[in-house]
């Protein structure tokens, strides 16, 4: 009976390490989407129109049919900032950019819960860090739902196009979830990920 409740201890503890250290590398960052797009295209040889939340927002049916959530509110509830820079002519290159949402609502889970102490600081500790893991995941899932149109929408007609879009690079760094359909993902990235660092908090 002892060594059972010993194991269950160093299960709990483990499952508790797990989920801090997986988000424990994370820094926040004041970089807005919208610079992180203005820096990542600067050099682009196509021709782009830019959406940032702050200036050119999407239309509701972006939120939905584009990214695959079931609606604005939704999309919101997981991303707190987003900046697409989005092909003018019909080519599959298109980068995306969103900073997801971290503000763990704390009170209401203390409020809610029957811990107390330490234990419930602990588990306070846990849930804070899977909710950031579990808005990361649904970020990462609304890339894939917007490269899975461009596979759709190039896989008759453009073999050139639809091989980009089978290699689109989703990706995440920190707070932040993107991707990048292109001739040279590796490089835009590269711009994205240093911009993010050099402003980390």
């Amino acid at each position: 009976m002892l060594k059972r409740i010993l194991l269950s201890v160093f299960c709990l503890f483990l499952a508790c390490l797990c989920a801090c250290t997986q988000n424990s590398g994370l820094r926040d960052s004041a970089a807005t989407a919208g610079e992180l797009i203005d820096k990542a295209t600067e050099n682009l040889l196509w021709e782009n129109e830019i959406h940032k939340l702050s200036e050119n927002p999407f239309d509701e049916l972006y939120y939905s049919y584009y990214y695959g959530a079931a609606d604005q509110d939704d999309f919101f509830s997981v991303v707190s900032d987003y900046a697409v820079a989005v092909q003018v002519s019909a080519t599959a290159d298109e980068i995306g950019i969103f900073k997801i949402n971290t503000v763990f609502d704390e009170a209401a889970f203390r409020a809610s819960s029957t811990l107390t102490g330490d234990a419930l600081d602990r588990a306070v500790e846990t849930a804070a860090a899977s909710f950031v893991e579990s808005n990361l995941a649904r970020a990462e899932k609304f890339c894939q739902n917007r490269v899975s149109i461009f596979l759709n929408q190039t896989e008759n007609y453009d073999a050139a196009e639809y091989a980009k879009a089978q290699n689109a690079l989703i990706a995440r760094h920190g707070y932040y979830v993107y991707y990048i359909i292109s001739g040279d993902n590796a490089s835009i990235e590269k711009i994205i990920t240093a911009q993010i660092d050099a402003k980390a908090l």
